[in-house]
């Protein structure tokens, strides 16, 4: 079952508000259980290529092109490690993208209902 309709199910049953914290608190805090943290990084392709990347071992399909010149990834702990031992430097966006995600689905949710 797909957590959309896990949630639509949920909340068609929920009679007030109350009750929908712990629903959410469940729903998003316990599929985390045991992950690994994820930050997004922005990193500058002025003094390092695509290329350069890869040879880190990290993955390129973790990220995206933003500009030229800009590339935005999500890595672990351990694959930013790999970049600062790379001696590629990075700009942290978001510390962690899974706690993000989280937030601002459950304020979408409490605004909703």
């Amino acid at each position: 079952m797909s957590l959309n309709l896990l949630i639509n199910r949920t909340t068609n049953k929920i009679k007030n508000e109350k009750t929908i914290y712990p629903i959410v608190f469940f729903l998003f805090h316990g599929n985390s259980i045991g992950q690994t943290t994820h930050s997004r990084v922005e990193i500058s392709l002025k003094d390092h290529s695509l290329r350069d990347l890869a040879e880190t071992g990290v993955a390129l399909e973790a990220g995206y092109l933003k500009a030229k010149g800009i590339y935005i990834g999500e890595y672990n702990v351990s694959e930013l490690q790999k970049l600062q031992n790379a001696g590629i430097s990075y700009k942290v966006l978001i510390e962690d993208v899974t706690a993000f995600y989280q937030a601002r689905a459950q304020a979408f949710l409490v605004r909703k209902f």
